[in-house]
């Protein structure tokens, strides 16, 4: 059974067209709603890396610094250990000259070993 209104309009099909519009309506606001929800989850998820990747910048540069400084101490305390090294054996040599005329003859020793190496001595010349 067809009603027909006020000019000879089918009520049936404006009601159809009414409730489709509804429905068109509701879906797009759900649609505009889930959309929402997904650019706010990947926002935060963004946010999140973000945050995280600077955290770990922040560690590796901590650890780079610290192992800057851990270098930088071994190679001052070897250094140190080095010139006292140096100082036990100028003392040694001070106390004993044979020592560095020993030690004159081993690097002449050494250098006999290698055919490229050239050794001029001034023995005698200007005293």
């Amino acid at each position: 059974m067809t009603h027909y209104g006020p000019g000879g309009v089918n009520l049936q099909e404006i009601l159809n067209r009414v409730l489709a519009a509804e429905r068109n309506s509701q879906a797009q606001l759900v649609e505009a709603r889930t959309k929402a929800e997904v650019e706010e989850i990947q926002g935060k998820t963004r946010a999140e890396a973000k945050r995280r990747d600077a955290e770990a910048d922040a560690v590796a540069r901590r650890l780079r610094v610290e192992a800057e400084a851990e270098a930088s101490r071994l190679k001052a305390e070897n250094e140190t250990r080095a010139l006292v090294e140096r100082q036990k054996a100028a003392e040694a040599l001070e106390q004993h000259p044979g020592l560095l005329r020993l030690a004159e003859l081993e690097t002449l020793r050494e250098l006999a070993h290698n055919a490229n190496a050239r050794v001029y001595l001034g023995m005698g010349r200007g005293r």
